[in-house]
């Protein structure tokens, strides 16, 4: 199998890391193998989080089609409620990967320093965000695509999160 390749883009806002891995064959959801790692699908957030971008079979079974193919969305054990507000300009901190985004949710894949991990460190116990939970609802919001908007946007963030774990 070929490599994956790491792409980071600067800008004014803030760094946005794509992680491209090699095309699938056959055409991942119905478009050819070079359209599948187009630059043009990355979304810049404004702040500093990181768009996972891999788009074969072999990263956990799921790409943008992966409900088509019968693909479950996990249950969640619990759901909680974070507030975070970035107008002090500090960072997310969130890594999300939206390749695995289906409607419903958005997987959190790691946590950097920034407003998540501060979160953390006042929160209760059973509040504390993990990189193995998943965000459905950003402002009311729980379509992927307007949670994606909202996160980029929005200076006060009211994220319902979903623990897997």
């Amino acid at each position: 199998m070929a490599q994956a390749s790491s792409v980071q883009i600067s800008l004014s806002q803030g760094t946005v890391s794509l992680l491209r891995a090699p095309p699938m064959g056959n055409g991942c959801c119905g478009v050819a193998d070079d359209e599948v790692a187009d630059e043009s699908a990355v979304v810049a957030f404004k702040t500093n989080v990181t768009l996972a971008m891999a788009h074969h079979e072999e990263f956990s079974g799921i790409c943008c089609a992966g409900i088509d193919r019968g693909v479950s969305i996990p249950q969640a054990t619990r759901k909680f409620e974070v507030t975070l507000d970035r107008s002090s300009g500090r960072p997310l901190g969130i890594d999300v990967d939206y390749t695995m985004s289906v409607d419903g949710y958005i997987p959190i894949t790691s946590l950097e320093e920034g407003l998540a991990t501060d979160w953390n460190k006042t929160c209760s116990p059973g509040n504390v965000i993990k990189s193995t939970d998943v965000i459905v609802g950003v402002n009311g919001v729980t379509k992927v695509d307007p949670m994606l908007e909202k996160l980029m946007h929005a200076k006060r963030l009211q994220l319902t999160l979903a623990s897997m774990a």
